[in-house]
């Protein structure tokens, strides 16, 4: 298989290639080794890639041979990303300070040829161990998480960052971690795992009365509770093995309901119901699988197994393409849950166009997404724009806020409308549309543009220094820009919206962290304030804060 895969590889490289307008002293190379960091030894079969930091900017890829070598030649000048990986070992960018960092952009200059690139990759490490039930017996297609702690909106979660699901003997096998700590947890309900369905195990218990118990999710070692959850610190190659789990069992909760299908009238067989907890994914709770489908013609569902807590009741309809939803929000105590109903409704077609103040574009490369102000584990409306800049969101339901991705280098989001309603700042509801209006978009080109250089103490360039400009409106998350130095130390910031903003570089930041307001509190009069107006452009020395 992997003969075959390098082959083909190998292949598509060969393919004929567009015609390039550069001389051939124009063109750039780049030559160096690939190393084992433990050993200094080469790595062969390592896959080198460079990809051009531009929209659909095709990658060049090739492997290292025997010796750990690689050669890329023919390259257009420009700023790229630059990493290398194999299986085994943990990814590895150019100029990159630790595997949780990102790596340093390279500048390649018309003619320039570097040679003697050394990647030094770290060996991935390894979790293994043993999922039990309260028997101590094994426990097959248990799901098992690797977690660690992030930033997200602004917050500290933890956030599931690999997963593997139980062998017959209740094995487990994480690998490929980058070095680092870790939360360990499991979770387990019988007949399934990610993405299939499943209930909880029964016990009578007095009478005719019965109680559901499940094994709720559990971390290692033996607790419930996330924040008590051992931290496991790892070293690269290093295997963390024996880390068994005995889940334990708590009680659990029936959701009873029906499904109304109001999209095609037909039967409602073909309909998913999801339970997912509140706060999404990097809430920091382990995703259980709980889900069900409708059992009969009459729409009726149940769900077994959920554990107190705070929930959206989801139920998903597919038909002809689109993706139609109900839900609702439930809260799950000390009893089981009966007499829900999701009504699932055919949202509503709204109609818009783009305009461009400024040189014209592709409009054809903008697309449009609505991103629910719920987080849902579904597909948001989303659509390309035509040449003619006019565009269709289909099935629109709730509360949204709009967003414009693939804009052109140095243009802004600069306005949306919906009849007299500002939707860029206050977000999109269908309960405030109008019948029969058009939401207007408006995309500028006078995007301003702030560059220069990130120098230390001693006034030398920094690569690889995180640049983050901030705006004073710190809750809207589309007026962030952030980049990072390149090789000399050098950053280009563009298509910013006219505002008030502070600049600041980090030798070493986590990433997201500078959302969360008590963390910027400690660096507020280390950034560079800010005035930007339409086709602004700034040239800012900034002094980067030295990691602690």
């Amino acid at each position: 298989m992997t003969l075959l895969w390098i082959a083909l590889l190998l292949s598509l490289n060969a393919l004929p290639q567009a015609p390039s307008t550069l001389s051939d002293s124009a063109k750039c190379f780049i030559a160096g080794t690939v190393l084992k960091a433990a050993t200094g030894e080469p790595l062969k079969k390592a896959r080198v890639v460079l990809q051009k930091q531009e929209p659909s900017a095709q990658p060049i890829v090739t492997i290292t041979d025997a010796t750990g070598h690689f050669s890329l030649k023919d390259i257009e000048p420009g700023r790229y990303r630059f990493w290398v990986e194999r299986d085994g070992f943990v990814r590895t960018q150019y100029g990159q300070r630790s595997s949780q960092h990102p790596g340093v952009p390279l500048n390649l200059a018309p003619g320039q040829r570097l040679r003697d690139i050394v990647f030094r990759m770290v060996a991935g490490a390894v979790i293994s161990g043993r999922i039990l039930d309260d028997d101590l017996e094994p426990l097959a297609r248990a799901n098992v998480q690797v977690l660690r702690t992030v930033y997200a909106g602004g917050e500290r979660r933890l956030a599931s960052v690999a997963r593997a699901t139980t062998n017959d003997l209740g094995e487990y096998r994480l690998w490929g971690l980058p070095p680092g700590t870790y939360v360990l947890g499991a979770t387990y309900a019988r007949g399934m795992a990610f993405g299939s369905s499943g209930g909880a195990r029964e016990s009578q218990l007095t009478g005719t009365s019965a109680t559901e118990e499940s094994f709720g999710a559990t971390y290692y070692s033996a607790t419930t509770d996330p924040s008590r959850a051992a931290v496991i610190e790892l070293h690269a190659g290093e295997e963390a093995s024996r880390m068994d789990i005995t889940l334990m069992r708590v009680r659990t909760f029936r959701i009873r309901g029906r499904v109304v299908n109001t999209v095609t009238g037909e039967s409602t067989y073909n309909v998913s119901v999801y339970l997912q907890a509140r706060g999404g994914p990097g809430s920091g709770r382990l995703l259980l699988p709980t889900a069900g489908n409708v059992k009969d013609a009459e729409g009726s569902f149940e769900i077994r197994g959920a554990l107190p807590g705070s929930y959206t009741l989801v139920a998903q309809l597919s038909d002809e393409g689109q993706e139609f939803t109900a839900q609702q929000t439930v809260e799950v105590g000390n009893a089981d849950l009966e007499g829900i109903q999701l009504v699932i409704t055919r949202g509503m077609d709204l109609p818009g166009r783009v305009r461009i103040e400024g040189p014209s574009i592709a409009l054809s490369k903008l697309e449009v997404w609505l991103q629910p102000k719920e987080n849902i584990p579904f597909p948001s409306p989303n659509v390309s724009v035509k040449e003619d800049g006019s565009f269709l969101l289909k099935n629109v339901k709730g509360d949204s806020e709009v967003n414009v991705f693939q804009l052109p280098e140095g243009s802004y989001f600069k306005s949306a409308r919906l009849g007299e309603d500002d939707v860029l700042e206050r977000g999109l509801s269908t309960s405030r549309i109008p019948k029969g209006e058009t939401l207007e978009l408006v995309i500028s080109g006078a995007g301003g543009r702030v560059d220069g250089v990130a120098l230390n103490k001693d006034g030398q360039g920094v690569g690889g220094a995180a640049v983050i400009l901030i705006p004073r409106s710190r809750e809207t998350a589309r007026l962030y820009k952030s980049t990072t130095t390149d090789q000399n130390g050098r950053y280009i910031l563009q298509g910013i919206a006219p505002g008030e903003y502070k600049l600041f570089a980090w030798e070493d930041i986590e990433t997201g962290a500078y959302r969360d307001p008590d963390f910027l509190r400690c660096y507020e009069d280390r950034g560079e304030s800010l005035h930007v107006e339409e086709n602004g452009r700034y040239t800012v020395e900034l002094k980067v804060i030295p990691s602690t």
